[in-house]
């Protein structure tokens, strides 16, 4: 599926529109807008984490997995993952 930056801002605009005619607040509207914001800025940073990682890496990192138990539920997560997650955040710095 490819991204449609387009239809996301279209989407955003009628959700502000609406939400200012159904009268709700000024603060609130922003709030949203700035999580939409977040939204795509993170999804940049992870891309460009997972670019830079993966370019190093190669597939090596994806087929190493660390499991955890946290109240008897069992989490895997890849050290890629991790790694993405780590440089994403630091590059947010």
């Amino acid at each position: 599926m490819r991204f449609d930056s387009e239809r996301w801002f279209t989407i955003l605009i009628v959700g502000v529109v609406g939400a200012t005619l159904l009268g709700i607040p000024d603060s609130i509207i922003s709030i949203f807008i700035n999580g939409w914001m977040y939204l795509f800025i993170g999804a940049i940073f992870s891309y460009v984490a997972g670019n830079i990682v993966e370019g190093f890496s190669g597939d090596y990192l994806k087929g190493i997995f660390l499991n955890f138990e946290i109240l008897g539920h069992h989490f895997s997560l890849s050290v890629f993952f991790i790694t993405v997650a780590i440089l994403s955040f630091w590059l947010r710095l």
